[in-house]
């Protein structure tokens, strides 16, 4: 058999066995909490003309998301959940980790250069 298919087929049997489930695994992944935003993380340049500290830019707005839901809108900016800084992106995701789906809580974003409080119900990830 040539390299290339052993290869092939090395690869195929740890596709097919990572695609199994875990043995005795009986319940469905847990599922992600969502604010249902899309992201970015300021440029340097934005951060100093919005005078930001962190915090992660709010792209686009899903309709069907707790955002939306909690009144977050495109260009507001996340500074914190539950009192803990959102630095970036990663650190949204790492907060929303941290969470599951139903769970409510405290956002504290910047719009127009400003911070406004709101409460929002996590939706799931999709």
């Amino acid at each position: 058999m040539p390299a290339s298919s052993a290869r092939r087929s090395v690869l195929a049997c740890i596709l097919a066995i990572a695609a199994l489930p875990a043995l005795g695994a009986e319940e469905p992944p847990a599922e992600r909490a969502s604010l249902g935003v899309v992201t970015r993380d300021p440029m340097d340049f934005e951060r100093e003309m919005w005078r930001l500290e962190g915090g992660t830019w709010i792209v686009k707005v899903k309709p069907d998301g707790a955002a939306r839901r909690a009144g977050v809108g495109p260009d507001d900016v996340i500074a914190a959940i539950d009192d803990a800084a959102i630095a970036n992106s990663a650190a949204l995701v790492a907060a929303l980790g941290a969470r599951k789906p139903g769970d409510k809580v405290r956002l504290r974003i910047i719009r127009n250069g400003r911070p406004v409080e709101m409460d929002a119900t996590l939706g799931a990830a999709r």
